[in-house]
């Protein structure tokens, strides 16, 4: 590598002597013709040096310092200094942890909202809802209410199976019958909206009603990853 090092900086300074050399020439005789002859000299004077140095005409040309090209510069690199990049680095990950940490903190949310949209889906199953709970722990988390959105999705609800799930959560307050007549009452919206926004099944189990299949609930995060042999 030494060797391929000095060859390269002998050709690069022979050249930039040839360089020097016709610039002298062609401000001094003010000639092309002379220019170009002091050229094809040089050339061959870089020659005569550089001939008994075989190995450098014979290198493999991916063995040459390559020049840096554009794709190789990040405009982040070039514009921002060194050490405010790495004061950004570390921001950013420390940004990350806080959302981590708080992602933690949170957990999921396994309303009862969710409850009614999900079912068993395992192979061969008919009647896969509404998914049994078995509570362990169960939070209540306030919520501000929003009337518009709690009409719209009263006819979405599966009535029976929502009264049922808010039962086994601890919550008695629904009627066992509910129609369009009633989501004007505001009394019956903060019970509606209760029972489905701010009630969470925090740890415990979603069970299949037909096969018995256990899905647990852990932080509020139902887990109904199935099996191979159930899918």
């Amino acid at each position: 590598m030494a060797n391929n090092n000095n060859s390269d900086l002998a050709f690069r300074s022979s050249l930039l002597c040839l360089a020097a050399v016709m610039l002298v020439v062609g401000l001094w005789t003010h000639s092309f013709r002379k220019m170009v002859a002091t050229y094809f000299m040089g050339l061959a004077g870089i020659a005569g040096v550089l001939l008994p140095d075989w190995e450098f005409f014979d290198r493999d040309v991916s063995q040459w310092a390559q020049p840096v090209t554009v794709d190789d510069i990040r405009p982040d690199d070039v514009l921002r200094p060194r050490s405010t990049r790495r004061k950004n680095s570390e921001r950013d990950a420390e940004r990350r942890r806080r959302s981590s940490a708080r992602s933690g903190e949170r957990g999921g949310e396994m309303r009862l909202l969710t409850h009614n949209m999900l079912s068993s889906n395992i192979k061969g199953v008919t009647n896969g809802f509404p998914l049994k709970i078995e509570p362990e722990k169960v939070v209540e988390k306030q919520v501000d209410m929003n009337s518009d959105f709690l009409r719209n999705i009263f006819s979405k609800i599966e009535w029976k199976a929502f009264v049922d799930a808010a039962k086994a959560l601890g919550y008695s307050e629904l009627p066992e019958e509910a129609d369009a007549t009633l989501i004007d009452s505001q009394d019956f919206l903060t019970k509606f909206h209760h029972a489905l926004l701010e009630i969470h099944l925090e740890e415990g189990a979603l069970v299949c009603p037909e096969t018995g299949r256990r899905f647990p609930v852990n932080k509020g995060i139902p887990n109904m990853l199935l099996h191979e042999d159930e899918v």
